[in-house]
């Protein structure tokens, strides 16, 4: 499985005993670190051997070559790897046999389960140690070749490093110095100057650079130009320079270090080429000059920054993909060249081309100066061309990591201002594309439907439909696929996974087209996925980088939920309002008719106004007025208050036998001479009072406009999951059936307007749909559809 966190190592576990080595290989991968690959055979692992193995562990007793030859041979062809013989057979003899052959350690094998623990213990410290050494090579290889002395004092005023060219300076070889003090090497005088003054302004400014006077081992001084500068161990890097006769390179050298200043303080990579290119020129005398920048897009070496010489001469430079420049930055080490025409490799025997100096740039690209001069540059060029090349190199990496922050800042001030899902999710896996360079980033968001669980593609990189025929979406199964089954995993543990290259896992080969990845769950939302076509793709900044996107995905997502919910409830209250702003309106106005008959009949009754003998009116007709005008008003404000506080609003639903209930609402309603007339069998999922409310209000609405012997039918829909509610009177228009659930709207003068769009609203709160129609035996039929028939 992939390690979380950290840096995975690679070990080959070679041992004739298959059913052993499986027992050990299983027993190193509870190590976190660890991932094991197995052989049977010395000859077996040979054949599978490859650069990207970290440690070999080998038994001694193997079939076909022994464990020393196994070393011996693995020895030729890589001198570094640690190998570690693990054995139960050994000796003192192939102990020592092993010991000259340079095995890396030796660990005698035992019964106990113990031994595995401390085999992956000696394993990591192997490797560690191993590159460490491979790291300290590097920088030493580059400091001895410098031509300057250098050399490096501890925070005890000791040496702990001299080169070859320093030790010379001073008259001694380098052995003599190591361990020794500073003081050594200078006058009484200038150890007084160097502790008052040279190294109190190191320890303030970090760097000092000015003159000295350097003793020599037969007493004798000279005249030397030092640089001084520290490290955050508090060691102090000094490069010693004897300028005796020797102003053109000290004037250089200070001419270079003010062209480093300004790289320090540029800010895009084409200002730090072209800077670089200037200074090859002006400074060192290098007219034939080019930065070539690495574009992962094109996998080739772009042009950046070529002087000018360079171009009247060769022409417009190309994109380099292969040839000697591209061999040097992909070996990632400096080559000189006397006479590029006679190099193993070149591209053009014929170019006029003859010297040339090719500086990697680290990942960035390649620094290339020129001469048409056979061995135009000694090793003092060489220097300065070094020194150049590792300032460019400490400028771009600084402006790669600046326009990461810068870009991530910028994506995720844009996240949190986001309004959906979808968007938010969208801006994060571009931004994995811009930042990190995660050209298979998708965001999966969780789901349940259909009674399985997903992890859906909510947002991804335009590169995915690019490379994949479809987004894939990752269903939870017992039987999923290793790419589904991780993924779930990192949902369900809740931890990021970090994947080096998919490669290195037989069980993702050919089953993803992605080789390196970082999978950080999203709490219950999801997983966002950061993938890479190129192995290795992620560093360890890249790690952190994901961290904050992924935080920021994760909060920006809570804030959208947040929002969204306030939205809703927001809408809820601009709805409450406005029904009772209806409520009000409706309230001051349609009571208004009713009370005013109220008042004035029961005026004229108190008056005794009482004349049905000539067949005027009588006091019973003023108060069968008033009792008219208090039911309509009864009437009013039972529907406007149902209006007011229930609005669209639902409860829990239950199962309802809807011929039953229609009889019930039958008898609420004022219904007369009327007939109810039941067709129904079933049982529906409603709001039981919402759906009594909705017959009353049909059935009213029936009795109103059909007459006194109105017959309404109640009955299912055959083809439909759905009811109808049908009178036999005298219809609606079809140019009315538009207006008739709008509030306030009715045909009949006693009507309040209000009892179909209480239909509507209920309806709608349901989520069904209401549609009206003629009636079989004329008349108004209203279907109601979209139901849940209950079981």
């Amino acid at each position: 499985m992939p390690i979380r966190g950290g840096d995975e190592l690679s070990v080959f576990y070679v041992d004739g005993d298959a059913d052993g080595g499986s027992r050990v290989a299983t027993s190193l991968e509870r190590h976190d670190r660890l991932s094991v690959a197995t052989a049977a055979s010395a000859d077996a692992a040979l054949d599978r051997l490859t650069a990207d193995v970290d440690c070999i562990v080998s038994d001694y007793e193997l079939p076909g070559r022994d464990g020393i030859e196994f070393l011996e041979a693995v020895r030729e062809e890589y001198p570094d790897l640690p190998f570690i013989l693990f054995t139960a057979g050994g000796s003192e003899a192939v102990a020592s046999d092993a010991i000259s052959a340079g095995v890396t350690d030796y660990l005698q094998r035992d019964t106990g389960t113990e031994q595995y623990a401390a085999l992956a213990d000696r394993i990591v410290d192997a490797v560690e140690a191993s590159r460490t050494r491979r790291q300290r090579r590097r920088h030493h290889t580059a400091i001895e070749t410098a031509q300057e002395g250098i050399s490096i004092v501890g925070a005890d005023g000791r040496f702990q490093y001299v080169n070859d060219a320093y030790a010379e300076l001073y008259g001694y070889d380098p052995d003599e110095l190591l361990g020794e003090d500073w003081e050594l090497l200078y006058p009484d005088s200038e150890v007084e100057f160097v502790r008052s003054e040279l190294i109190p302004a190191v320890e303030a400014e970090g760097y000092w650079h000015g003159r000295t006077t350097g003793r020599r081992a037969d007493g004798t001084t000279f005249l030397e130009d030092h640089v001084v500068s520290t490290t955050e161990n508090s060691e102090l890097i000094c490069t010693v320079r004897n300028i005796s006769g020797r102003e053109a390179r000290e004037q250089k050298l200070t001419r270079l270090h003010a062209a480093t200043r300004d790289l320090i303080e540029a800010t895009t990579v084409e200002e730090i080429a072209t800077l670089a290119t200037d200074a090859a020129d002006d400074i060192l005398d290098f007219p034939l000059n080019g930065i070539h920048r690495y574009d992962e897009a094109v996998d080739g070496l772009v042009p950046v920054s070529v002087s000018d010489s360079s171009r009247e001469l060769l022409g417009e430079p190309p994109v380099l993909t292969d040839g000697l420049a591209w061999e040097t930055f992909e070996r990632g080490e400096p080559q000189v060249y006397a006479d590029v025409r006679e190099a193993e490799g070149v591209l053009n025997p014929d170019t006029p081309v003859r010297s040339e100096i090719l500086l990697p740039l680290d990942d960035h690209g390649i620094f290339i100066a020129s001469s048409t001069e056979r061995d135009a540059f000694d090793d003092a060029d060489v220097t300065f061309a070094k020194l150049l090349a590792a300032n460019v190199t400490s400028a771009l990496d600084r402006t790669a990591h600046a326009r990461k922050l810068e870009l991530l800042q910028e994506r995720t001030q844009t996240l949190m201002n986001t309004s959906s899902v979808d968007a938010t999710a969208d801006i994060a896996v571009t931004a994995a594309h811009e930042i990190l360079g995660a050209d298979l980033s998708t965001f999966h968001g969780f789901v349940e439907r259909d009674g399985q669980q997903r992890l859906e593609p909510v947002a991804t990189t335009d590169t995915v439909d690019e490379v994949l025929d479809s987004t894939p979406e990752y269903v939870r199964s017992e039987t999923a696929d290793p790419v589904t089954a991780l993924v779930w995993e990192v949902f369900d543990d809740g931890e990021p996974v970090s994947i080096h290259d998919t490669n290195e896992y037989p069980e993702f080969v050919d089953t993803t087209p992605a080789r390196s990845a970082i999978l950080y769950p999203i709490a219950d939302r999801g997983v966002f996925v950061v993938t890479s076509t190129t192995p290795g793709a992620f560093s360890e900044t890249d790690t952190k980088l994901t961290d904050i996107l992924a935080s920021t995905l994760r909060a920006a997502l809570e804030r959208v939920d947040r929002e969204s919910l306030l939205r809703e409830r927001t809408a809820e209250l601009e709805a409450q309002n406005e029904r009772l702003e209806r409520f009000a309106s409706i309230v001051s106005h349609d009571l208004r008719n009713p009370l005013q008959v109220a008042e004035g009949s029961l005026e004229l009754a108190c008056e005794g106004d009482d004349e049905g003998a000539d067949g005027d009116t009588t006091v019973d007709d003023h108060l069968d007025n008033v009792r008219w005008a208090l039911d309509r008003m009864d009437g009013l404000i039972e529907e406007l208050l149902t209006l007011a506080r229930d609005g669209d609003r639902i409860d829990d639903l239950e199962s309802v036998d809807l011929a039953a209930l229609s009889e019930t609402c039958w008898r609420s309603v004022a219904t007369a001479e009327a007939t109810l007339v039941t067709r129904v069998d079933r049982r529906i999922r409603a709001d039981r009072s919402r759906l009594e409310q909705l017959l009353e209000n049909l059935f009213r609405n029936a009795v109103e406009h059909g007459g006194d012997g109105v017959t309404v039918t109640v009955g299912d829909l055959e083809d439909r999951a759905g009811f109808y509610v049908a009178d036999d009177g005298p219809g609606i228009p079809g140019d009315e059936r538009s207006q008739i659930f709008e509030s306030g709207y009715s045909t009949s003068a006693d009507g309040t307007g209000f009892g179909l769009s209480i239909v509507h609203e209920i309806v709608a709160a349901h989520d069904w749909e209401i549609t009206v129609t003629d009636g079989a035996d004329g008349g108004t039929r209203f279907e109601i559809t979209g139901l849940t028939v209950a079981e």
